[in-house]
């Protein structure tokens, strides 16, 4: 049966709807993973027949190399689902070494016709697709963004297309410097507004787009934007912004041309929206706990009145929003990114009722911003459909939650803003210019080895390292011999190598999400080493038996076996991961909490074993900012990067000496991270910083992409 059938499987109290995605009892949805409903699916529609676990593998993981433990996870999350006992089972009954088989008696009858379910208002009934984990990292999430879900009645729409998707191709370059991180376009499409962060401080500048005049609105601070918006009449700009020495963000309005900026909320998240009439404002805020990580809150646009419309829990997040043209709802992205599933999805909530739909079938890894079609019918979006793909511009139409992709995952437009009749759109293009440089630890002469994210040494003082389109590689020291050892449409990251040079252990989402694998090597025997909870490879035992790394949904140091075997959790120590010391006897970490400010960042050293406080190196470097610390080859010393009067400064502090030493001169581009050789004579860092430039687009069609790349439901 394919996805396009308009025919349910009905089983004791369930209906299964495989057009919509959905699972039903009794009326009302169930959450589920997409992992466990499509395992659901194949055992339905071969009620009474054992289905191969190879079978099973082959459909669910489609070109990708998975093991049976995947599989085994996915039956178990599905029977917790549907109430089975796998020793009593009521649904899936498992044959020894062959497979599964679905025994319940299964019937198969015609879905409703969603035209025949109108309700006296006029609204038509959605099936529910919520923010969900992926098989294999947490149990399915039981309640998210409760709500009935609905068709939004009122919308404003219009027989004409959106002018920008059938005007030509166009675009002109709007700054030029990559420090243009957010921008927005004037609803009149006569102004630009964006944001420039210039050696490490934040300014806001407006940019008349008929004369290509620059004006500073607001100077330089050490504060960071994070969100900038216009007012639908165009004369004011909203923006967040935190307080000097606080990442907590709160939302201002200013004059379009400047002015002294108005705080009109506290405690907020970058993300807002402005109503139609600019007599409301919709945004986020996430406290971060697990029944209320974050909440879409609307509020008269004073701030007054402020009343929460949606919640989710953790770690669902919501990200931008937008009023819909007729003002009585809001669009938001929900999802979570930690795991490398794809788990965004996008949806509309009645701001007076709270009923919630969700409006695109398919999902993304993230999505970054969105905004309405002037006929009401769509919005696009910029997301990134995989963690391996770049952001592109989607389409998404509200009546069919078609998602169409519209520009090239190359071309990596990470944020958006049309005008008020979708003639011109402003977007930022995100790049990065990171790479991996050697030096002697002793003012040595500092020389760029190759473009990379993140880089470890071997044995031999040669460096495995991720490159920038996701890959792993190794290269020897002087540059020569370089050798790729993954390839493929996914993402491998954090690799490391065990203390005899023989395995490297790395990150994946290969199987669907993040979990850790090993491979030898020369890239041979690559597998999957975790089942549950998946994440960073930190380092390995010193008898080369237990691998630790950080988890990506806990933040805490987890164990395993380097064969796979006895998967353990390590206690967490506060909010903080720290470097662990060659000798693998202690961890340390930068302690900003226990300084209580920047200017007094203190060094913790603890021990690994029972997380007891050994050690505080207080450094005194006024004005600095703390970068990244990595241990000596020796485990001796604490060895960390400070930014001081714009120049990345490496230092050593003897943990038996009163006072820090000055290393070495890493140079003016930002430094990322930092790795000891195990000789303890070269410093590998990682160094460059992200480029944000906006762009003014006049048109979208015949640009080699629009409309050649529509979802395949």
């Amino acid at each position: 049966m394919s996805f396009g059938n308009k025919h349910l499987y009905a089983f004791k109290d369930y209906r299964l709807d495989p057009s919509e995605d959905a699972l039903l009892r009794e009326g009302k949805d169930v959450p589920i993973t997409p992992k466990a409903l499509h395992l659901l699916r194949i055992l339905v529609e071969n009620h009474g027949k054992v289905v191969s676990k190879d079978e099973l593998i082959s459909k669910i993981w489609e070109n990708c190399f998975v093991e049976e433990g995947n599989l085994a996870w996915t039956a178990r999350l599905l029977r917790k689902v549907l109430d089975d006992d796998a020793r009593n089972p009521i649904f899936i009954e498992t044959v020894p070494r062959k497979g599964y088989r679905f025994i319940a008696e299964v019937y198969k009858c015609r879905a409703p016709d969603p035209h025949e379910s109108a309700n006296v208002n006029g609204e038509r009934r959605f099936s529910r697709r919520l923010p969900i984990l992926m098989a294999g990292v947490l149990a399915p999430i039981t309640s998210l963004l409760v709500a009935g879900f609905y068709f939004f009645p009122n919308l404003v729409h219009s027989d004409e297309p959106a002018p920008i998707l059938s005007s030509p191709f166009a675009a002109e370059r709007l700054t030029s410097t990559g420090n243009a991180v957010h921008a927005a376009i004037s609803p009149n499409g006569r102004l630009a507004a964006y944001t420039d962060m210039a050696n490490g401080k934040w300014s806001l500048w407006l940019r008349l787009l008929e004369t290509a005049e620059h004006i500073q609105i607001l100077p330089p601070t050490d504060a960071s934007y994070a969100g900038l918006t216009f007012s639908r009449n165009g004369n004011s700009l909203y923006f967040a912004r935190s307080e000097p020495e606080s990442r907590q963000l709160s939302l201002y309005q200013v004059n379009a041309f400047g002015g002294v900026p108005t705080k009109i909320l506290e405690n907020t998240e970058g993300w807002m929206s402005l109503s139609p009439d600019d007599t409301k404002i919709s945004f986020v805020r996430c406290p971060y706990e697990q029944d209320n990580y974050c909440s879409l809150f609307v509020a008269d646009v004073d701030g007054r009145n402020e009343r929460k419309i949606v919640t989710t829990p953790g770690p669902i997040r919501i990200g931008d929003n937008k009023f819909s043209p007729d003002g009585r709802s809001v669009a938001f992205a929900a999802g979570q990114s930690r795991t490398g599933s794809d788990d965004f999805g996008l949806y509309l909530v009645d701001t007076d009722s709270g009923r919630l739909r969700e409006i695109a079938r398919r999902r993304f890894f993230n999505i970054k911003q969105l905004e309405w079609l002037s006929d009401g019918d769509g919005l696009l979006v910029t997301a990134r459909s995989s963690l391996a793909q770049k952001f592109s511009v989607w389409k998404i139409d509200v009546t069919s939650r078609v998602a169409t992709q519209i520009t090239s995952d190359d071309a990596n437009f990470s944020g958006l803003s049309l005008d008020e009749k979708s003639e011109a759109m402003v977007a930022t293009k995100v790049d990065n210019d990171f790479a991996i440089y050697l030096s002697e630890i002793e003012g040595g002469i500092s020389r760029k080895l190759v473009a990379g994210t993140d880089a470890s040494f071997l044995a031999g003082g040669n460096v495995i390292y991720e490159s920038t389109d996701r890959d792993i590689w190794t290269i020897d020291a002087d540059g020569s011999n370089k050798r790729q050892l993954t390839s493929g449409p996914f993402t491998d990251q954090c690799p490391i190598s065990s203390p005899d040079g023989r395995t490297i252990f790395f990150r994946s989402n290969r199987g669907g999400v993040n979990q850790v694998w090993r491979m030898n090597i020369d890239g041979s025997d690559q597998r999957q080493l975790t089942q549950a909870e998946g994440g960073c490879p930190a380092f390995v035992s010193l008898d080369g038996d237990w691998l630790y790394y950080r988890g990506v949904l806990t933040n805490s140091f987890r164990k395993i076996r380097t064969d796979g075997s006895d998967e353990r959790g390590a206690a967490e120590i506060g909010k903080a991961i720290g470097i662990v010391s060659r000798n693998r006897r202690f961890m340390a970490y930068f302690d900003n909490e226990a300084a209580g400010s920047r200017e007094s960042t203190t060094i913790a050293v603890r021990a690994l074993d029972d997380q007891t406080l050994v050690q505080t190196l207080r450094p005194n470097h006024p004005k600095a900012e703390f970068l990244t610390l990595q241990w000596s080859a020796d485990s001796r010393s604490i060895l960390y990067v400070i930014r001081q009067s714009g120049e990345h400064l490496l230092w050593r502090w003897r943990l038996d000496s009163p006072k820090p030493e000055l290393l070495t001169h890493l140079g003016i581009e930002p430094v990322e991270r930092i790795e000891i050789s195990f000789d303890g004579l070269t410093v590998a860092s990682v160094r460059g910083k992200w480029l944000h430039d906006a762009f003014l687009l006049n048109g979208l069609n015949n640009s080699g992409y629009i409309g050649t790349r529509p979802l395949r439901e």
